[in-house]
């Protein structure tokens, strides 16, 4: 403590309450200044950078546990579908409207999570909310029918299982076509989302992949928004996230996704956080109209840089790419249809399913085949076994299509027949496919699609078309329930 009686000691002088009050008003008005100058360059940066929104939330902040609906018996799954005897695996979603299922995955408890869209308001329909004429739906089934029929969910392109034991749904919130991902865990309870959104456009997640330490990338579109509706051009985006949905980083490359038929890219993380985005786009960028289309692949590195380009096909037909896998050895495998007689994997002009396996380094093939039939044929999804094989599931595409699934080898050479080990095809009058399949841990398969069939293998429409879902043994036998 100092003396004040100390020689030299010069005591600091007392401010009066006029000077504090000026100091306060000052300070005030430089906090103010501060301020404005903030918010002006906030502004101005959010008029360079269109991103508006890019949030993750926990599910008691804006997210609530949907309300349970009514469970689903088998008296209005499969039974109530015109039929079916319900003895085997094989279960239709119905409505008088159309149904299609397009995108499955499996939960660490055994649940099956499959997402589709629905213009029916009766059937098993009835409990979603009306909104709008189509509606997206969230199915969740367990070892004998479905359990639980969610409508609050926004539109959902994609569905992957993570390590953990839950899933990942990728797509967008609905209306406002904010892009969003959800994570449930493994018994369907939501534990947090993610949201991104670009100002002045629609955008949406088309696609989801996850690494083994439960890293997730996911593939979107934003498009402007012209008189209220998505026009062109359309742009992609590529996001990477954590296992608890903290963004890493987001990519807007200067790739522009262009989409055939609404069916949008897919994505696949491999060895090392390489990432292959695989895809379709206009073979003649300025004549679109030409409906002429090339399949493509683009690798990036973990830190989201371009590394490689690879385009593919042939020339004057369709050839598209509609699902990537990552290979046990680092590599990627992509399916889809080529149609080009001079792309050596359609015989004579036929459009064809193919399988390519290509590179992380370049993206270009290595090795691929077709999928040998009598019949113009489509592979839309791929799956590997717990064995190294593949499971494909797509259509085969005569007059009236059939849903087309089988399991092959990795094909060791390029422009041949796909190592068959066996096939099936399930169907009837009516155009049938399968849209997407999923392998267990024990090999079981399980596959999703659509029907228009009113006789035949499936389980006979209600209505224009039905969704339906089937369960398979690793041989490619009907499970029984």
């Amino acid at each position: 403590m100092s003396d004040v009686s100390q020689p030299g000691f010069t005591p600091k002088p007392t401010k009066q309450p006029s000077q504090v009050a000026l100091i306060l008003i000052i300070a005030i008005l430089a906090v103010a200044l501060v301020a404005v100058g903030i918010f002006a360059y906030s502004v101005t940066r959010g008029s360079r950078n269109p991103e508006i929104e890019t949030t993750t939330t926990p599910p008691t902040t804006t997210i609530p546990t949907p309300t349970p609906t009514p469970t689903l018996t088998p008296t209005l799954v499969g039974l109530a579908c015109e039929g079916g005897d319900n003895s085997t695996w094989l279960l239709s979603l119905c409505g008088s409207g159309d149904e299609s299922m397009d995108t499955v995955a499996v939960s660490g408890n055994g649940i099956i999570f499959a997402a589709g869209q629905t213009t029916s308001t009766d059937g098993v329909f009835a409990s979603l909310p009306a909104t709008g004429d189509t509606r997206s739906y969230l199915a969740l089934f367990d070892d004998k029918t479905a359990t639980d029929l969610r409508g609050d969910i926004g539109n959902i392109n994609d569905i992957k299982a993570t390590p953990d034991g839950g899933v990942i749904t990728v797509g967008d919130a609905g209306d406002n076509h904010t892009a969003t991902l959800v994570k449930y865990d493994a018994d369907g309870a939501v534990a947090w989302q993610a949201h991104y959104s670009v100002r002045g456009t629609f955008s949406s997640f088309s696609g989801v992949a996850v690494a083994d330490d439960g890293t997730i990338v996911a593939i979107g579109q934003t498009s402007p928004v012209k008189n209220g509706v998505a026009g062109d051009p359309t742009e992609s985006f590529i996001a990477k996230y954590n296992a608890s949905g903290k963004r890493a980083w987001l990519k807007h490359d200067d790739l522009m996704i262009m989409r055939m038929n609404g069916l949008p890219s897919q994505i696949a993380i491999g060895a090392k956080g390489v990432i292959v985005l695989a895809g379709t786009k206009y073979a003649n960028f300025d004549s679109p109209d030409l409906g002429l289309t090339h399949s493509f692949t683009y690798t990036l590195t973990s830190s989201g840089a371009g590394q490689a380009f690879a385009e593919g096909g042939g020339s004057n037909a369709v050839n598209a790419y509609y699902d990537v896998i990552a290979t046990p050895k680092g590599d990627f495998m992509a399916v889809g249809m080529f149609c080009s007689a001079d792309s050596g994997l359609s015989p004579g002009g036929r459009c064809t399913g193919v399988m390519s396996e290509v590179t992380a380094k370049t993206g270009s093939p290595v090795t691929s085949c077709y999928y040998q039939s009598d019949y113009p044929s489509r592979i839309n999804a791929v799956a590997i076994t717990p064995t190294g094989d593949y499971v494909v599931a797509g259509a085969t595409t005569q007059a009236n299509s059939d849903a087309m699934i089988a399991l092959v080898s990795r094909p060791t050479g390029m422009y041949q027949p796909c190592p068959m080990i066996w096939g099936d095809t399930f169907g009837g009058p009516g155009d049938d496919s399968f849209q997407d399949v999923t392998v267990l841990p024990n090999g079981d398969i399980v596959a999703v699609g659509q029907t228009s069939s009113k006789s035949g293998d499936l389980l006979p429409s209600m209505g224009g078309s039905d969704a339906f879902i089937i369960k398979l043994t690793a041989d490619g036998d009907t499970i029984a329930r």
